[in-house]
């Protein structure tokens, strides 16, 4: 499924499991995709799984994302094909949703600033 056109987008976090939710919708085609990112690591170590939703079932590839602990903040914004989540330490998740592909950009922001 190709996403093009105009989306919105929504997300859900509940800290006590590490679920993470991303909603992005194709208004064109009126089509939808539900990625629930799961955090399976431990307090030093985030392992990130992933879980999608394409309208009719739930699928969980096989992509997995290992990285220093740090928690996601906001809800997820879509950009160029991705649902990007920005984490506490100021790196963000990106999941992409054609390839199913996970990666972690890291990013240094200034002190105090996130």
């Amino acid at each position: 499924m190709r996403f093009t056109g105009v989306f919105s987008h929504t997300g859900v976090v509940n800290r006590g499991n590490k679920k993470h939710i991303g909603l992005v919708v194709d208004r064109t085609t009126k089509s939808f995709k539900i990625v629930h990112m799961v955090d399976v690591g431990t307090d030093y170590e985030s392992k990130y799984k992933f879980e999608i939703y394409g309208g009719n079932s739930w699928r969980r590839p096989k992509t997995t994302l290992t990285c220093l602990s740090s928690f996601p903040l906001k809800t997820p914004v879509y950009l160029d094909g991705s649902l990007h989540w920005l984490r506490n330490d100021g790196s963000i998740v990106s999941f992409n949703l054609e390839t199913e592909h996970a990666r972690l950009i890291p990013i240094s922001f200034p002190r105090g600033l996130v």
